[in-house]
């Protein structure tokens, strides 16, 4: 996932955060992220890496699933486009009547630094809504500012990044209940 450590960086980050209503069974949603909502897409070969966090202390739990992404494009590869419009029924219901929360947000990498061996134990991120015409400036100070003195003084930080929100096509929020940013 980084430019010097064990993964190479990729150009998007995939980051989809979920929260089971309290009537659907946490062993019922992980049976179905495991066995067919996961499985499915990881096969498609565009998803290199793909991890999952638990919330510490949110009720009900918040579920986050991160995934590097091999091309931006993929989202709109026909294979891709087809699993979320042919949901099985199963799927289908789960996310109209099971989940209370899906937040799907794609990002593009626009830096990548430190040394990761594998799924990070934590994450940590921060949002920041800028203008337009100020991107690149934010982009400058929070590598300056942010992310080399992070790594440089704090060795329990093993990668940090900056990514940028990834515009796309509104297939992706065919549901009211599904936000995309």
């Amino acid at each position: 996932m980084t430019e010097t450590g064990g993964f190479p960086p990729v150009p998007g980050y995939f980051f989809v955060l979920s929260r089971p209503k309290k009537t659907l069974s946490l062993e019922e949603y992980h049976n179905w992220y495991n066995t067919e909502h996961g499985p499915l897409r990881m096969r498609l070969g565009f998803f290199p890496e793909g991890s999952r966090y638990r919330s510490r202390d949110l009720d009900p739990t918040a579920w986050l699933a991160t995934y590097d992404v091999a091309s931006l494009a993929c989202f709109d590869d026909p294979r891709y486009i087809t699993l979320r419009e042919n949901r099985s029924s199963r799927e289908q219901k789960l996310i109209d009547h099971g989940l209370g929360q899906l937040d799907r947000r794609i990002y593009k990498n626009l830096s990548s630094r430190g040394e990761s061996g594998g799924p990070a134990p934590v994450i940590m991120a921060v949002i920041s809504v800028v203008k337009e015409d100020l991107v690149d400036e934010l982009h400058a100070w929070y590598e300056e500012v942010e992310v080399r003195p992070l790594l440089e003084i704090a060795p329990s930080y093993l990668v940090a990044g900056a990514f940028g929100r990834h515009i796309e096509d509104s297939r992706m929020a065919s549901k009211s209940k599904i936000r995309i940013d």
